[in-house]
């Protein structure tokens, strides 16, 4: 298991909202998080910060004592009460809130979660499938066949999440299994990555075979996203299994 990530504030912000975590589980098992905080000031990287880390130490504290599937949304529910209740009690973070897409990396399988519209890729035999869905506006108009693909990638509306943690008091993620399978490679990412990247050209960019490689792919991803533009924090991690 090879795992590296990289994350930047691009080009126009004056901060990084984003936050990555990638954390030893158990014997053969990996936790990889990725969010995106939204809010005034330092709250949306308190948001980013506080879900991320409160999401991975639940996952750590009780792997094993239940489903993966049912452990991801228990760590999900904590975070969002606590991103919430801080918020709540402090005038100068009212509103905030982050993105989060996690990978539980298993012998057996990966377990995914995801709020917002941070996503997860998986490539497999030279494709690249996304296994997120967006819970965007433009994502919602597509799947009413009210905006086309290729519409809603221009949309000026693109970026608006209809799912975070911590702006309400309780939110519900996407859950998603997979199979664990030798060579395959997991992305998971801010929108300020994807939103400069085709799904179909994921592939030919990713060099895995070492984790020297898997870095500098890292960082390759992070600078192509800064040379299409960068206007907003960047966050890749790469997962070889």
């Amino acid at each position: 298991m090879l795992i590296a990530g990289r994350t930047d504030k691009g080009q126009k912000r004056p901060v990084n909202q984003d936050e990555y975590l990638i954390r030893t589980v158990g014997q053969d098992a990996y936790l990889a998080v990725v969010c995106d905080g939204m809010g005034g000031a330092a709250a949306g990287d308190l948001a980013s910060r506080t879900a991320a880390e409160c999401f991975a130490s639940f996952v750590c504290g009780n792997y094993g004592l239940c489903g993966d599937d049912d452990l991801l949304r228990e760590a999900l529910y904590n975070a969002n009460s606590l991103v919430h209740d801080i918020s709540v009690e402090n005038p100068e973070c009212e509103g905030m809130g982050t993105t989060l897409v996690a990978a539980l990396i298993t012998p057996e399988r990966v377990t995914v979660i995801n709020v917002g519209d941070s996503r997860l890729y998986l490539i497999e035999d030279g494709e690249a499938f996304q296994i997120t869905r967006d819970h965007t506006l433009v994502q919602m108009l597509v799947d009413r066949g009210e905006l086309s693909l290729r519409e809603a990638r221009t949309s000026r509306s693109r970026n608006l999440i209809t799912r975070c943690v911590g702006v309400e008091e309780t939110v519900e993620p996407d859950v998603f299994t997979i199979e664990r399978r030798e060579g395959n490679v997991l992305v998971l990412c801010t929108d300020g990555f994807h939103s400069y990247t085709d799904r179909e050209s994921l592939p030919g960019m990713i060099s895995s075979e070492s984790f020297e490689e898997l870095e500098k792919t890292a960082d390759s991803l992070v600078a192509l996203a800064n040379g299409a533009g960068g206007s907003d924090n960047i966050t890749v991690v790469l997962v070889r299994m």
